[in-house]
């Protein structure tokens, strides 16, 4: 049993918007999906959300009440405490709900689907709950008011659990909320905390207020009833078709698609100020007029959108990142498409695009000889869409860059896209990370690419692939000439595969950059890359990446790197190195005869030691360009020694010391460091605790700095006042660029 504690849920009545929004719509249209799909989108906003869906699913292996496992752990997901209460799903996701912007809500549709499915199938409770906040809000709730909480609410079932110690408690400031609720649903079997009869009331709830009452000079009391509204502010999410069972199952193992919504945003089209939802008066809107408006919302929409056109039609790209576009809007794009000759590349990154959607867009496609690169990351294609799009490539003859991430294809779509690669003759580069693309989809693209001589970069991180499909891939790398860049991290090869794939590096000649990061490979595979880059001499690119591989793996391969006179970048990020590394890859930088120009060792434990000796070993290194220390337990000790390298160093571009607990301290020996510096250009201090004490040296360092033009100060603790400032110096400082928040709004 896990012991419940007070949660900022029960308490936020207070961040109630006291006005009439628009109707909560979207997620009604969307898929049934598993909960592991449903959040996806969220990973981004939600701190751990996916490892907290895990963790709900383990929870609700026999959910009660008839529902599925995923329907009762969105349940359990939701009740989950973050480490910081505004960190939460139920606290961000209550934020979007209580917005008057819906847009917010568009990341979490397909979980308020799965969700709100779970709690429409809960039996709705007719009953007197509880809920309060330590604040007196009687003013704010006369009586006779009648009024919409729009967020979900969350309740207990009597008057002493709202008063226990774990709650409101009997001291202190309070108002009490006692509510006659018809459609009340209790969550206590499906949350994580079992040990509390909690009540939730759904969003979009109409109350009136029947009575106050104060039986002390601290306590507020309030009695409310739920009535019935005359707009529905929230639609069931069950469809017209009432899914089945089967049907159920169907969306849970199938890749998905998303729905068309008549809910979008469009708030980076120009400058343009519009009303992003239906605001109204307290006074509630008859149902007629509240289509109307939606209606007139809708026509104000494609108008915005086609100024938008307008505006952007003869720059050389437009974008529409996490836009939600309907088939009207594709349409608009797709017609544009047929005439426009200026636009080289076109990013639909994030708006919720089906098959549907790519069909309409395609037609445009058909006609248009002048875009050259298309990326469709992020949305939902599937392989119906995949395959719509491959069947315009066959014979297009301008696109030469195509992304296609994250896009739920499989191995069907795979199939299609294949055939394509045996006619299309312009494709230089496609990505197909982030899908469900098996050993079978591998096979059929690697023969493809026996014959295909166009292809130069393929990236297929994070997929399906296992060492049967590594076999296919090393194949294909004995026979293809012209692909110069392949892309395999984040699949469980293992060493057996990324071996076959390393044999065929013995022989093959063209290839220059290799990702096999997170392929959970071991020290024995090391060997077999170390002969391999003894024998290879045009390999300029290895990746290495969060292997763990720890320092006895790295030696296998550092004699190899002290002959090897091809390879210009090495990622060894994550794989538990230590000093002991960091000695041996010193020795390496020294040697005169070393290629490497970039170097990353972030996520190792190195410490100031390893640190200190790589900074000294770069102070007659001639080649390194770029070095990564993200997060490698430096203190003021190492920045000390990277600070008197930059002093004598005449290579050095960029140094990335981002999530390093470095201190205020830290800046004045890089200011000091950089008096003398010529070459380094660009620095990244995200994350290192910095604070106003610093930014006297940052604005220094702006200031006398000859090189440097470019400084990320991202996530640290530094006041608006102080942000001001830096901003200032920055201003005043032809061609700086200075990035302070996650907005990554250039200052210059």
């Amino acid at each position: 049993m896990t012991l419940f504690k007070a949660n900022q849920r029960f308490f936020d009545v207070q961040n109630e918007p006291h006005e009439i929004l628009s109707s909560i719509e979207g997620y009604d249209d969307m898929p049934l999906l598993s909960l592991k799909m449903a959040v996806e989108n969220l990973e981004r906003i939600i701190t751990k959300v996916t490892e907290n869906a895990n963790t709900s699913k383990e929870r609700s292996i026999s959910p009660a009440h008839g529902l599925s496992q995923d329907e009762s752990a969105s349940i359990c997901l939701y009740t989950m405490d973050g480490k910081v209460n505004d960190k939460s799903l139920c606290h961000q996701l209550n934020a979007a709900l209580r917005s008057k912007d819906r847009s917010e809500l568009l990341p979490y549709l397909m979980y308020l689907k799965l969700f709100l499915t779970a709690l429409w199938k809960l039996k709705s409770l007719r009953k007197t709950v509880w809920r309060g906040v330590k604040a007196d809000l009687g003013a704010q709730y006369p009586v006779g008011k009648s009024f919409v909480w729009w967020g979900f609410s969350s309740c207990v079932d009597s008057l002493d659990d709202i008063q226990s110690d774990r709650l409101l408690g009997t001291r202190g400031i309070r108002t009490i909320f006692k509510i006659e609720c018809q459609t009340g649903k209790a969550i206590s079997k499906h949350s994580y905390y079992d040990d509390i009869e909690e009540i939730l009331l759904l969003p979009g709830i109409q109350l009136e207020v029947l009575s106050q009452n104060r039986p002390s000079t601290d306590v507020c009391i309030i009695h409310l009833r739920e009535i019935e509204s005359s707009v529905s502010y929230l639609q069931s999410p069950l469809t017209s078709s009432n899914l089945n069972n089967s049907m159920q199952r169907y969306y849970h193992d199938k890749p998905y698609s998303a729905p068309l919504s008549s809910t979008r945003s469009m708030s980076h089209l120009a400058n343009t100020q519009r009303s992003r939802s239906l605001c109204v008066s307290s006074s509630l809107l008859p149902q007629e007029d509240t289509k109307i408006l939606k209606k007139a919302t809708k026509f104000h929409e494609k108008k915005v959108l086609k100024e938008f056109i307008n505006q952007e039609r003869k720059k050389e790209s437009i974008r529409f990142p996490k836009e939600l576009l309907d088939c009207d809007d594709m349409q608009m794009l797709s017609q544009e498409l047929t005439t426009n000759k200026y636009w080289k590349a076109m990013y639909l990154w994030e708006n919720y695009l089906n098959e549907k959607h790519v069909s309409i867009l395609m037609h445009g496609l058909k006609l248009n000889t002048t875009m050259k690169c298309l990326s469709l990351d992020c949305n939902f294609l599937n392989d119906e869409g995949a395959s719509i799009l491959a069947g315009i490539l066959k014979s297009n003859t301008s696109l030469g860059t195509v992304y296609l991430n994250k896009n739920h294809i499989g191995d069907i779509g795979a199939q299609d896209l294949a055939d394509m690669l045996h006619t299309n003759k312009t494709l230089t580069h496609l990505e197909l990370s982030s899908n469900s693309i098996g050993d079978d989809g591998i096979s059929v693209i690697s023969e493809a690419l026996k014959f295909n001589k166009s292809l130069r970069t393929l990236h297929l991180n994070d997929n399906d692939i296992t060492e049967i499909g590594a076999k296919h891939l090393a194949d294909m790398l004995l026979v293809n000439k012209t692909l110069k860049e392949l892309q395999i991290s984040g699949n469980p090869i293992g060493d057996s595969g990324v071996n076959m794939i390393v044999d065929a590096l013995k022989k093959n000649t063209t290839l220059e950059s290799l990702d096999i990061g997170e392929t959970k490979i071991t020290i024995e595979c090391m060997q077999e890359i170390g002969k391999m880059l003894e024998m290879n001499c045009t390999l300029k690119s290895l990746d290495l990446n969060h292997n763990h591989l720890e320092d006895d793996a790295l030696m296998m391969i550092i004699p190899s790197l002290m002959k090897n006179s091809a390879l210009t970048s090495l990622d060894l990020s994550m794989n538990n190195l230590t000093e002991t590394s960091a000695n041996e890859l010193a020795c390496l930088l020294e040697e005169s005869q070393t290629t490497l120009t970039t170097l990353s060792l972030s996520h190792n434990p190195l410490g100031d030691s390893g640190v200190s000796n790589i900074a000294a070993a770069l102070i007659n290194n001639r080649t390194l360009i770029k070095l990564i220390l993200e997060s490698v337990k430096i203190t003021i000790e190492g920045v000390s020694e990277l600070a008197h390298m930059l002093s004598l160093n005449e290579t050095l571009h960029c140094l990335d010391l981002n999530s390093n607990e470095i201190s205020d301290d830290s800046i004045n020996l890089l200011v000091d460091g950089l008096q003398n510096n010529r070459t380094l250009q660009n620095l990244y201090l995200n994350n290192c605790n910095l604070t106003d004490e610093c930014v006297s040296a940052i604005i220094e360092l702006i200031k006398q700095s000859r090189t440097l033009n470019y400084i990320e100060l991202v996530k640290n603790h530094l006041t608006e006042h102080g942000k001001k400032d830096i901003t200032q110096a920055a201003s005043l400082k032809q061609c700086f660029s200075v990035y302070l928040d996650f907005s990554f709004q250039r200052v210059h």
